[in-house]
C-alpha cells in the first residue's frame, strides 16, 4: 500500500494490480499524484481490492477512485461516474474485479455506517490488455497523464467535485 496520510479531506484511491497490465491504471495514477506537491488535505493510496478501502479511510467526505473498467468504448477511454452511478453498477458493468465496485461499497457501508456520508466518485479507464505483464499499454499510459492533469487542476482550484 502506497500512501501519504496527513489528516486529509480528500482521499484518492487507485485500485488494481500493476502486475496485470492495464489493471494497474489506478496505482499508476496514485503514484504520479504522490510525486506532486499535494496539499495536506489530500491522501493518496493504492489498493488491490475495494474491501480494503476502510483501512485507508480517515473521515474524508470525498473519495475519488481510479480503476480499470470494461465497457464498449475503445481502450484508453476515461469514464467519469458520480456517486449515484457508482452505487448502481451491476456486477459486470464496471471494474475488472470479481466483486463489483457497487457490491463492495454496499458491503463497506453496511459494515461501516460511519462512511455513509462519503461522496464516492470513479474515474474508470478502458483497458487494452489485462494479462500478466508489468507495464501499461501506451494508450492507457496516456490516460494516466490525462487523469493526473485533471486531478491536479481540480485540486489546485480547491474544488473537489464528483465527475459529470
Amino acid at each position: 500500500m502506497t500512501g501519504c496520510d496527513r489528516n486529509p479531506s480528500l482521499l484518492v484511491v487507485g485500485f488494481g494490480n500493476p502486475l496485470m497490465g492495464d489493471d494497474g491504471i489506478g496505482p499508476a495514477v496514485v503514484r504520479c499524484l504522490s510525486c506532486l506537491e499535494l496539499p495536506a488535505s489530500i491522501a493518496c493510496h493504492e489498493l488491490s481490492d475495494i474491501l480494503h478501502l476502510p483501512t485507508v479511510w480517515s473521515g474524508q467526505q470525498e473519495v475519488w477512485m481510479v480503476d480499470a473498467v470494461i465497457g464498449d468504448a475503445p481502450p484508453g477511454t476515461i469514464h467519469r461516474f458520480n456517486h449515484d452511478d457508482v452505487l448502481s453498477f451491476t456486477n459486470r458493468a464496471a471494474t475488472v474485479h470479481h466483486l463489483g465496485l457497487a457490491e463492495g461499497l454496499q458491503w463497506i457501508l453496511h459494515a461501516h455506517p460511519e462512511m455513509a456520508p462519503v461522496n464516492f466518485s470513479l474515474w474508470g479507464v478502458e483497458p487494452e490488455t489485462v494479462s500478466p505483464i508489468e507495464a501499461l499499454s501506451e494508450i492507457v499510459e496516456e490516460a494516466v497523464g490525462r487523469l493526473v492533469e485533471e486531478f491536479s487542476v481540480a485540486i489546485q482550484d480547491g474544488s473537489p467535485s464528483e465527475p459529470s
